[in-house]
């Protein structure tokens, strides 16, 4: 069995919006596992269409927790600058 979790991120500025897609397409590199991450961007550029699936219960919370942490972080720091 295979676990999904999708996240649609929308209503945020184009430039949070690539920002964020910038800094969570490597993530699709990383095969470890059974674990997979996709990263994209809607045709219309103004939302960004996160799915993770993983085999495990377990390994789809870690893999959730860890996308929105690199998320909060990226997004904290846009708004910090």
């Amino acid at each position: 069995m295979v676990y999904k979790v999708v996240i649609i991120v929308d209503g945020v500025s184009s430039d949070v919006l690539n920002t964020l897609y910038n800094a969570l397409k490597p993530e699709e590199s990383i095969k470890v596992r059974g674990i997979n991450v996709t990263v994209n961007k809607s045709y219309d550029e103004t939302k960004l269409i996160i799915v993770l699936e993983a085999p495990t219960i377990s390994s789809i919370r870690a893999v959730l927790n860890s996308t929105l942490r690199l998320s909060k972080l990226v997004i904290d720091s846009i708004e910090n600058i």
